[in-house]
Parts: C-alpha cells; sequence; structure tokens
C-alpha cells in the first residue's frame, strides 16, 4: 500500500578543497518540495530534493542546468554549495522516496523486513534506524516461531503496522506545518494525506 509516492532527486557535489568544517544536516523547504544536504565522509556533499515527479520535466531537471535552476529556488541550500564552491560531481538521478507497508507483513513461511515491510518519508529521517531495528525484530520473531512461539510472526506485524500508523499520524502533522506555500500541489497533496 503506497500512501505517498514522492521521488528524490538525488545529486553529489564535490569541493575543490576538503575545507567545510560544516558537518550539519540541512532541511529547507521550497515551494515544490524540500532539500536535505548533508557532509559525507570523503568530503563530498549529498543533496537530495523530494518532490512530486509531474511536477518537474525529469529529462531537464536531471541536466546540471535543470538542478542549478531548482537549487536557485534555495536560500540555505543554495549557499552551503556556493560558499564552499561545490560543483556536481554526478548527474543528478530521480529515486523513490515513496511512504508506505505491505498489507500482509508475514505469511507461510516467510516476513517482511526493512523497505519491503515499511518504507517512512526521508523527512522522518528514520530509514536506517528502521531497518536496522526492523531485522533484530524480525529474527527475534522468527527465532520464536521456530521455538514454538506460533503467535510471534503475528505480534511482529502488529508491532510494525502500529509503528507505522503512529509514523503517519506524526508525518502529516510535519507537512501541515508547512502553511507558506498552501495552494501548490506539492504541499496540498502533503497535507491531504491520511
Amino acid at each position: 500500500m503506497y500512501e505517498d509516492r514522492q521521488v528524490a532527486l538525488v545529486a553529489f557535489l564535490e569541493a575543490p578543497s576538503a575545507s567545510f568544517v560544516d558537518s550539519t544536516s540541512l532541511v529547507e523547504a521550497v515551494t515544490d518540495g524540500w532539500w536535505y544536504s548533508a557532509l559525507l565522509p570523503d568530503q563530498r556533499l549529498a543533496t537530495s530534493f523530494m518532490t512530486d515527479a509531474d511536477l518537474h520535466p525529469r529529462r531537464w531537471v536531471t541536466t546540471p542546468a535543470g538542478w542549478q535552476t531548482l537549487l536557485q529556488q534555495t536560500i540555505y541550500t543554495n549557499q552551503r554549495v556556493r560558499e564552499h564552491g561545490y560543483k556536481l560531481a554526478s548527474k543528478p538521478l530521480f529515486v523513490a522516496a515513496d511512504s508506505g507497508r505491505l498489507d500482509r507483513l508475514c505469511g507461510d513461511q516467510w516476513v517482511a523486513v526493512g523497505d519491503a515491510a515499511l518504507r517512512y518519508d526521508p523527512l522522518s529521517a528514520h530509514g536506517l534506524t528502521l531497518a536496522l531495528a526492523g531485522g533484530r525484530d524480525a529474527a527475534l520473531a522468527i527465532t520464536a516461531q521456530l521455538a514454538g512461539d506460533q503467535a510471534a510472526l503475528a505480534q511482529y506485524a502488529a508491532r510494525l503496522t502500529a509503528a507505522y500508523d503512529q509514523y503517519a499520524t506524526m508525518r502529516q502533522a510535519y507537512y501541515r506545518a508547512e502553511t507558506r506555500w498552501p495552494t501548490t500541489p506539492y504541499w496540498q497533496r502533503r497535507r491531504g494525506l491520511a
């Protein structure tokens, strides 16, 4: 079940020198989505523009000129890139950044784990944590089932469903908190999520 089919326009940037010391993650909302940027261990800068695929011509925004035009719509992300002389190191590309969960999280001799079970919006910043905890919890449930606890997988699935429902409520609250662009399609869609 998909609740949001958001995409991320991902690009990696390099600076002429390794003088960048700001290791904070930056999230910045814009008219048609939001940007995320963070310094990588090799001093490259990772950027992602979360948006809807139908809002931007794919061929154009994956070009350096198209990506640069989108970047110009930001304040703080653009400032970060300019101040440190970052330049594109790879062609920008779209990747899925959707939210959703399986209707059934386990069955006869199978159990869904990680992104196969649940996919959280990147704004939640829970992707890695969710994958690691989900792997651990699935392993514990499988071990318990093999030891004779026939309810273990169903309980695992119930915990995931409850966690996703709590996340969905929180996600909607975050998106509804952004009120600068009430009539743009991206923000209208996010505020309308159930």
